[in-house]
């Protein structure tokens, strides 16, 4: 959707509310059910979603507040404490405010987090909270993490693609609970673990509408900034006629992996190292830098936009695949124009963009990240690097993340 487009719908647009009457049918019917390999379990799962997130939220809040005064304490991190109170805002649990304080428990959880035993305030909905948590921590210690976890005795409905990358999601969410809000943390799991859910995620959901962009666009050359494994170098690999092919990778491992799986290609090329030190001559029709900006630091991000420039071909298209917490009003705007079914469709993505600030927050607190993207902040950036957005598309069906195309502001259009 062109860039103006939306923003002249995003203003259109009143601030609606999930469907909730369809939502409520299709999540009975699926509860009806039962535990069977139907993609209904997916909506049984995604149902108990913000249920799961506000146990973990109201844990935390818990322990780093037991006396249920949120005011930040000294030596917290003003940002990661800022990203919990908006995901504690949007599960209901916390009401944002403009005057001090500025935030303040809702009854049902105030006083389950004051008091010492929790049992003693069970309010209807930390009841239903604690159901869904117990569920969902169910479903995934049943149905493994890795693929490798998934045997003949894993259920047939946990062996359904959809419903385990759910559980995966949920098993990284489930890092929020040895958070801390005075610093970043290291993770439980192994770096194999970011790989298998970006590859179960770009299978899943991105893969279709990413093969579609790039025959779309059709680059005679085409770069991937931060390649990984290069997942994302075979669609363009494949064109015919055959662009040439660039993936640039810092991990001198990860690269060694993308180079195995452009074996054979002619003109295709993996170059292990900083983007910022790299010298070529070449410029790119297409350049690509999906779900990575998360690892520069926040004050080289207009510097990494100006190298992105200078490296763009007169007329080329640079894509960005990301999600950002601060899109909704342009995400309702997609929905209404792109979904063939918007109104469920809204239900959907208001669950995902739970999850989102989830993952949000573990950008924050986890020490394998350098920022978070915001998408006004996003905008000012490429502009101070002399780039502009000129369309977005959405990247996956739940419109959880998307594709924005951005080019040259110079460039004639």
């Amino acid at each position: 959707m062109k860039i103006t487009a939306l923003e002249a719908a995003r203003h259109r647009l009143a601030a609606r509310p999930p469907h909730r009457p369809i939502a409520s049918l299709l999540t009975r019917a699926a509860h009806l059910a039962g535990e069977r390999s139907s993609p209904l379990f997916q909506l049984v799962v995604l149902h108990r979603l913000k249920g799961f997130l506000r146990h973990i939220v109201v844990s935390v809040i818990r322990r780093e507040f037991p006396d249920g005064d949120l005011t930040p304490r000294t030596g917290m991190s003003e940002e990661i404490h800022h990203d919990l109170l908006e995901l504690a805002e949007n599960l209901g649990v916390v009401r944002l405010q403009q005057r001090a304080p500025r935030a303040r428990l809702r009854p049902d959880y105030a006083a389950v987090v004051r008091s010492q035993d929790p049992a003693a305030h069970d309010t209807p909905a930390w009841r239903r909270d604690r159901a869904d948590y117990r569920r969902i921590r169910e479903l995934v210690d049943r149905g493994g993490v890795l693929e490798e976890d998934r045997g003949a005795d894993t259920p047939p409905h946990l062996r359904r693609d959809d419903v385990h990358y759910l559980m995966v999601l949920c098993r990284y969410i489930l890092e929020l609970e040895e958070m801390s809000l005075y610093e970043q943390v290291k993770p439980s799991f192994e770096s194999v673990f970011y790989s298998d859910l970006g590859e179960l995620a770009y299978r899943l959901y991105t893969s279709g509408s990413y093969r579609k962009l790039c025959r779309r666009l059709r680059p005679a050359s085409f770069l991937d900034i931060g390649c990984g494994e290069g997942r994302h170098l075979e669609p363009p690999a494949q064109l015919r006629p055959a662009p040439r092919v660039v993936g640039v990778e810092l991990d001198p491992k990860v690269a060694e992996s993308a180079r195995r799986r452009l074996a054979g290609r002619v003109d295709a090329e993996i170059v292990s190292t900083d983007l910022f030190e790299w010298r070529t001559e070449e410029r790119f029709d297409m350049i690509l830098s999906s779900y990575m900006l998360f690892y520069l630091d926040r004050s080289r991000h207009v510097e990494f936009y100006s190298r992105v420039r200078e490296l763009l071909a007169p007329g080329g298209t640079y894509v960005v695949g990301q999600y950002f917490p601060d899109f909704q009003e342009y995400q309702r705007a997609l929905i209404d124009r792109c979904s063939p079914a918007p109104r469920i469709q809204r239900w959907a993505s208001d669950t995902g963009n739970s999850l989102l600030l989830a993952e949000v927050l573990l950008n924050r607190t986890l020490v394998h990240f350098r920022s978070v993207v915001y998408w006004d902040a996003f905008r000012d950036d490429l502009a101070a690097a002399g780039l502009a957005v000129r369309e977005v598309l959405p990247a996956d069906s739940l419109y959880y993340s998307h594709y924005v195309l951005i080019g040259r502001a110079d460039d004639e259009r």
